[in-house]
C-alpha cells in the first residue's frame, strides 16, 4: 500500500514526510496528507499498536542500507537510511528500496543506475 502511494508521482514527495493540498508540511497521518516521502507513505498505512510499522520500517530501512551501499554511502547505526535514499536519489530509488523490503527477487539484482 505505502508503494502503490509513491509509485504515483503526482504524490511523492522529497525534503519532507508528507504535504497537504497547498503544499504545506504536514504529519503523514493527517487526513489533509495528499503526498509523501517513502518513510511517510508508510507511516500512514501501517499502525503503531501492532508491530506491523516496526516491522515494515525494518526491512524498509535495512533495503535502504543496500541502496546506500551501492553508491559507496555507509551510515553510523543510529542514522535513518530511508529519508536518505529519498531525499538524495528520488523516487525510482524509493520504488527500488520498497520492492528490495517486500521481496520482490528481480529488484534485489537489478543494476538500475539511482
Amino acid at each position: 500500500m505505502a508503494r502503490a502511494i509513491i509509485a504515483d508521482p503526482a504524490r511523492y514527495v522529497q525534503n519532507a514526510m508528507a504535504r497537504d493540498a497547498g503544499g504545506a508540511r504536514i504529519s503523514p497521518r493527517h487526513s489533509a496528507a495528499v503526498c509523501f516521502c517513502s518513510m511517510g507513505a508508510l507511516l500512514n498505512v501501517t499502525p503503531y499498536h501492532d508491530g506491523v510499522h516496526d516491522a515494515a520500517m525494518a526491512r524498509l530501512e535495512a533495503a535502504g542500507r543496500a541502496i546506500l551501499a551501492e553508491a559507496g554511502i555507509t551510515l553510523h547505526h543510529t542514522q535513518r537510511s530511508v529519508p536518505r535514499v529519498n531525499d538524495l536519489f528520488g523516487r525510482e530509488a524509493c520504488l527500488r528500496m520498497y520492492d528490495i523490503a517486500i521481496g520482490d527477487p528481480s529488484s534485489s539484482t537489478r543494476t538500475t543506475r539511482l
